[in-house]
């Protein structure tokens, strides 16, 4: 674990403010990136330029040689996460084991029992885990694996995710990434031992069906589910609702019968939202309609009633700018806290006009008896097209499903057609390009095997 002291000549004042310069703007690219995952008007697609920028600072920073190493190592007990994020790429692509190591502990100083999620060095472990996942060297990864089968569990966020990918997680390092990972990251942790691909890691998750957080629970019956472990959707149907998404992926119709008798208004959430969605049940449509008069709720419920009937209602809306208090003038706060933010000279508030599907239940009503036809009520549907892994292989490459959708049915076509390829939503866009390449090649060959529609 321990790092020896490193010998760098002296760093001139222009290279190191420099060099700084190129964190600072890589941490501005990375927090905008993490923005603009949720932002609906960004397709996955349209992360590349931000990725493709960032990429153009850390590769500086590489060239940069010991001077910008040295420049690093004084920065990182000041740096934010998202110079954690470019410093750890940089140490990555180098090859360079002791500035990774020197990186590690001062990350581990901020890992206690009492680390939030909602917090700075939150922020800071998981921007390195994304760093270490992207570029750790290929020929140590295997290490990493092996580290987690040791006692250094507060390094276990922080290389998990970078060992899952090997697929050479041992049951004893998943047994002990799943007992001892700091509670904040348990969810991240169960991702990491369902995506290792490893039947013999689903009878660790089977104990996390009952835990106290539904979320833990959601994530270890789908961990099962992509393992394998069909026989425990009986057992999931005793908490539908808890259990939508993973009962929605399995695709069986008479189970998300109960899911659909079990809704009430109250109940619902993005979730079950986009439980309903990718159930492909156009019984669901009833459900999802309401939801479009929920402010919270209209965007998703709308993309997984497109995702359900591929309506693809899309409208010119405007928005309003958000504004708040620190980004104001003096003599507009007044107003600002009397509920009036700053508009044109003309009285027009501020914002923009942009595409989306429409909110309006009515014109979805008069759409689905337009084209009721279209439709047969016992088959499933993805996108108006009847179900199949080619329909579902297209909705996961297509720069029109927003990313709480993608988040699930990037493992849709693992549980229900057995595809073992590699993928994550997490991934570079250019990595999931290259991945969505290999995963269409396999619909070519396998996807004539199912029926469309078919349950």
């Amino acid at each position: 674990m321990g790092a020896g002291p490193l010998n760098f000549a002296p760093v001139d004042e222009f290279c190191r403010q420099l060099y700084l310069e190129h964190l600072e703007e890589a941490s501005f690219l990375y927090n905008s990136y993490l923005a603009w995952r949720n932002d609906p008007e960004i397709t996955w697609r349209d992360l590349q330029d931000l990725e493709d920028r960032l990429d153009a600072h850390i590769f500086a920073l590489t060239s940069g040689g010991d001077a910008a190493k040295q420049t690093c190592l004084k920065h990182l007990s000041k740096a934010d996460s998202g110079e954690i994020y470019a410093i750890a790429r940089f140490f990555c692509q180098a090859h360079d084991g002791q500035c990774i190591s020197l990186l590690w502990e001062t990350l581990l100083k901020g890992i206690d029992d009492e680390l939030e999620e909602e917090s700075e060095e939150y922020d800071k472990i998981t921007a390195a885990a994304r760093a270490l996942r992207q570029d750790y060297p290929q020929e140590w990864r295997i290490k990493l694996a092996a580290i987690l089968e040791t006692t250094h569990h507060k390094l276990f966020p922080i290389i998990a995710s970078a060992a899952a990918i090997t697929r050479k997680m041992s049951d004893k390092g998943a047994k002990n990434l799943l007992e001892n990972m700091p509670s904040p990251f348990l969810p991240s942790a169960l991702e990491n031992v369902a995506e290792n691909h490893t039947t013999s890691h689903a009878k660790l998750l089977y104990p996390l069906l009952e835990h106290e957080s539904a979320a833990v629970r959601q994530l270890a019956a789908v961990g099962m589910l992509r393992l394998g472990e069909t026989h425990v959707l009986p057992q999931l149907l005793n908490q539908p609702l808890t259990f939508a998404i993973p009962i929605a992926l399995a695709g069986i119709r008479q189970q998300i019968q109960i899911v659909l008798q079990a809704i009430n208004k109250e109940e619902m959430n993005i979730d079950l939202i986009a439980a309903l969605g990718i159930s492909g049940d156009l019984r669901a449509v009833n459900f999802l309609l309401p939801a479009l008069a929920d402010d919270e709720l209209a965007y998703h419920a709308a993309h997984a009633l497109n995702l359900l009937v591929g309506a693809n209602l899309y409208e010119e809306a405007f928005h309003e700018e958000r504004f708040f208090e620190e980004d104001l003038f003096d003599h507009e706060i007044a107003d600002f806290k009397n509920g009036k933010s700053p508009q044109h000279p003309g009285g027009r508030p501020y914002g923009e006009n942009i595409e989306q599907l429409s909110r309006d239940p009515a014109k979805w009503r008069q759409w689905m008896l337009d084209n009721e036809s279209r439709f047969d009520p016992a088959l499933r549907y993805r996108y108006g097209e009847p179900a199949c892994p080619q329909t579902i292989g297209r909705s996961l490459a297509s720069p029109r499903t927003p990313d709480f959708l993608r988040r699930w049915i990037q493992y849709e076509l693992c549980i229900r057609f057995g595809l073992g390829a590699p993928f994550s939503v997490e991934n570079p866009v250019k990595q999931q390009y290259r991945q969505l390449s290999g995963i269409a090649q396999w619909v070519q060959e396998h996807g004539s095997a199912h029926t469309p529609g078919q349950w």
